[in-house]
């Protein structure tokens, strides 16, 4: 070994990898999150430990889990980009795609057993990998909860995606100096099979097959099969005594041992008797056998997929309510710079129980009514909700607006807004202002000024705003978690799951009734973004937006981009269309005088983009409650068996897919009853609050936020934007908020 290498963050190692932060440490290596440099996509990067670099033996097994993991083709095995010997210091390291989620193990142990559908969709993904790796006579060899990790899905069809972990250890069957016998003991003791402790015994897929028995397990029970792991002051040897001599009971009667309420599936005792046997000659043969076989047990037990594999195309998002206002015919003149366009109209915003200032202007005074679809092919409750009328402006103030009750109840009852009071606003002003974290005192002033109205707390914030300059906007370094994005993003998480799950498997199905080509949904080849036939100045003023719309998807691990057209007559910011392939018209707000700043950008390309989550997609495809409430309906009504009618593609598209008689049919009664008792208003009002707060982490200045919802030509909606502004004040002031910031652009300075 040369030099030590510099793995400090900002480092760049192997002229390849820019050092951003240390993730974890293991026994053969320290994992890096870094930044591929010619790429610019952030990696994961496992570099050996020092104090084994000289020892050969343990250079070949660090290097042979790259090796090992790029001869199994499968999705489900943890991509290696690059491996080798880093030439300046002499260390082997090992490059692999970035993993966002949790393991199993972690999953199990916050969350507890997973539901029958969720543990049948991990041994379904888990299954691939391990009858590839079996079938080039790799055996894992160190199969447990911790080497299963649930990655955030990069399709649509899959609720998450499962990789096998450490393929490092891995033995070919027929290794010629071993003779396939086991010269060291590798494993996890809980998880290994009995011949694992044998020196000179056979190691063999069915190796695996032991493993996979006692993770199934602990999948649905929350515990460790073995006894003495559940009891307290258990020894090593009292374990191994327990692994290779006692009698193993079936895990129906080890569960009630230990304590576990929870019946387990039919014929789950049988299986596990066939892959839980001290003899491997009695286990099934490999992990495709012993999967498959588990799939039967699952299937008999009426437990439905959360999320089947659907092969018959992609899925893009729809903003199907944009249908109805998208004007065919093409202007008649290129596009041109249009008007000024105001960002600001302060008004004065009053309360039953008092007066205070807001400074934003009024929704609508009354709901917009519906329009037919412009397209035949788009269902008939998709329609556009007009923008709101621009306020007469005076002065400073403005017509006054009333905080009544409206739908948007999810704003007062979210977690978030129950602890979030006065005082708490103005302790965290004054810390901030104590220890210089300007960001977050500038959040929180403005947060006093919105929510405090004329009051002396609420003048000390609004000078301390005045001699405060604006954030810069700040290139996201990190990406939000999947964890935060079904508890930290989300008012009422629990309301909004079961509905999720419904959505995210029926909507790809009900989009492609919907979608039609560019050209069918009315746009113009024309008016397709092109640095060869557009406009040098529609191209100057759309391209920040654009690099916009590119930093959320990499905050948000979202990677597919909408095809931009632009439209002089086109009021709001951004409106997605029901093409394939999925395509966003872009209106004159880009053009606008003066023009919209970088902050303004962030929030609306990021709260475009956060619609392409899975459990958003049905708001954006039906963004209408009446809309969300008949599809709902619709969905129900082919779950009881019966018809659709032919004006509603979406669904009829969902009926021949779901219908009574196919095989999806149960699957779809099940998702159904899980979501019986969700109001589809409380899962839209979720909805819309999670994708402005996501907008919010990456502008950080609610005075942006509210401009944005509230004037047009912004991002305009129908009804509840001022609850809209109250739950994304709330949660601008909130640890939560905090820690995203902290996660995507590092420590606030």
């Amino acid at each position: 070994m040369q030099s030590p290498p510099d793995l400090s963050n900002g480092a760049v190692f192997g002229r390849q990898y820019r050092v951003l932060s240390r993730l974890a440490e293991g026994g053969m290596g320290v994992v890096y999150l870094v930044e591929q440099v010619s790429t610019h996509k952030q990696r994961a990067l496992k570099v050996m430990q020092p104090a084994l670099v000289r020892d050969p033996k343990h250079r070949e097994r660090f290097l042979q889990e790259a090796w090992v993991a790029s001869q199994i083709e499968s999705d489900h095995v943890v991509e290696v980009v690059d491996a080798g010997v880093d030439d300046e210091s002499g260390v082997p390291f090992i490059a692999m795609e970035l993993l966002r989620g949790q393991t199993l193990a972690e999953r199990v142990d916050s969350s507890g057993p997973l539901p029958l559908e969720i543990a049948r969709e991990v041994f379904r993904q888990i299954r691939h990998p391990l009858e590839q790796a079996h079938r080039l006579g790799l055996v894992h060899r160190d199969l447990k909860p911790e080497n299963v990790y649930l990655a955030q899905a990069r399709r649509m069809d899959v609720p998450f995606t499962t990789k096998l972990l450490d393929f490092g250890i891995s033995k070919w069957i027929q290794e010629a100096r071993t003779a396939a016998a086991n010269s060291q003991v590798i494993g996890s003791p809980f998880w290994m099979a009995p011949e694992q402790l044998e020196h000179g015994s056979r190691i063999a897929p069915a190796t695996d097959v032991w493993a996979l028995g006692l993770i199934a397990f602990f999948t649905l029970t929350q515990k460790v099969y073995w006894r003495t792991a559940n009891a307290e002051g258990g020894s090593i040897s009292s374990f191994i005594y327990e692994l290779v001599a006692d009698p193993i009971v079936p895990p129906s009667q080890r569960a009630k041992d230990i304590g576990v309420s929870r019946a387990l599936p039919d014929g789950f005792d049988d299986w596990f008797a066939r892959a839980v046997v001290r003899k491997s000659e009695g286990r099934f043969v490999n992990a495709g056998e012993a999967l498959e076989a588990l799939e039967e047990v699952f299937l008999r037990a009426g437990v439905g997929l959360i999320s089947s594999p659907d092969r018959s195309g992609g899925f893009r998002a729809v903003d199907a309510r944009s249908l109805s206002a998208i004007d065919a015919t093409p202007p008649s003149a290129p596009p041109e710079l249009t008007g000024p366009v105001p960002l600001s109209r302060p008004i004065v915003v009053k309360s039953d129980d008092g007066a205070r200032v807001a400074s934003m202007p009024p929704p609508p005074a009354a709901p917009v009514a519906p329009s037919a679809p412009a397209a035949p092919a788009a269902p008939a409750a998709a329609v556009a909700p007009a923008a709101p009328a621009a306020p007469a402006v005076s002065g400073t103030s403005g017509p006054e607006v009333y905080l009544s009750e409206t739908s948007y109840t999810i704003a007062r009852d979210s977690q978030v807004d129950r602890v979030m009071g006065t005082s708490t606003r103005r302790t965290l002003f004054e810390a901030a202002v104590a220890r210089n974290d300007i960001e977050t005192a500038r959040i929180a002033a403005q947060a006093i000024v919105l929510r405090e109205g004329q009051s002396p707390a609420s003048a000390e914030a609004s000078a301390f705003l005045a001699k405060t300059p604006l954030p810069s906007l700040v290139v996201p370094q990190g990406h939000v978690s999947e964890s935060a994005w079904t508890e930290q993003l989300l008012p009422m998480p629990s309301t909004f799951a079961p509905m999720a799950r419904l959505f995210a498997r029926v909507v790809p199905v009900a989009y492609r009734g919907v979608a039609k080509s560019a050209r069918e949904c009315g746009l113009q080849e024309r008016e397709r973004l092109d640095p060869m036939s557009s406009s040098a100045a529609v191209l100057r003023a759309i391209n920040p937006l654009h690099q916009a719309m590119l930093h959320a998807g990499t905050a948000f691990d979202i990677t597919t981009m909408p095809t931009l057209y632009y439209r002089a007559a086109q009021s709001e910011a951004l409106r997605s269309i029901a093409s394939d392939p999925w395509s966003t018209l872009v209106g004159s707000w880009v053009l606008g005088q003066p023009a919209p700043t970088p902050l303004a950008r962030a929030f609306v390309g990021g709260r475009h983009i956060a619609y392409y989550r899975p459990e958003h997609y049905v708001r954006v495809l039906y963004a209408t409650d009446d809309a969300l409430s008949r599809f709902v309906d619709g969905l129900q009504a082919i779950a009881r068996g019966e018809t659709v009618g032919a004006d509603d593609v979406a669904l009829r598209a969902v009926h021949d897919r779901f219908r009574r008689g196919e095989k999806a049919h149960d699957e779809l009664v099940s998702l159904v009853s899980a979501a019986r008792y969700i109001d589809p208003r409380s899962y839209a009002r979720a909805s819309d609050c999670a994708v402005v707060r996501a907008g919010m982490l990456l502008c950080a200045d609610l005075f942006t936020v509210r401009d944005a919802l509230t004037v047009p030509p912004g991002v305009a909606v129908a009804q509840g934007l001022i609850e809209l502004v109250e739950d994304v004040a709330s949660f601008a002031v909130s640890d939560g908020f905090t820690q995203l910031r902290r996660e995507l652009v590092g420590k606030r300075s």
